[in-house]
């Protein structure tokens, strides 16, 4: 299933369809919008209810750092609420 130019392969959320998502945040919003980590991950949070840690809290301040320690349906809302948001900005 695709979500945000990545696949979620056979049910299974993997590292590097993960690594693909982040790749996408930052291309898609953070490096077009310049927004800081704290903002979107505070913006994504009211907005659509989706939990995200700012990568300023590891050192990068044009990321954010998901967790998929979760069923593979609500990753997947996630996920495209997630994507909603960025096509947004």
């Amino acid at each position: 299933e695709k979500h945000c130019n990545f696949f979620i392969n056979k049910g299974n959320a993997r590292f590097e369809d993960m690594k693909k998502l982040i790749d996408f945040v930052s291309k898609s919003v953070f490096e077009k919008t310049g927004i800081k980590s704290v903002n979107f991950a505070e913006k994504l949070l009211s907005r659509m209810q989706v939990a995200t840690v700012p990568g300023i809290a590891f050192g990068n301040d044009q990321s954010i750092r998901i967790s998929y320690a979760t069923s593979l349906p609500v990753i997947k809302e996630g996920l495209d609420r997630l994507e909603e948001f960025c096509r947004a900005h």
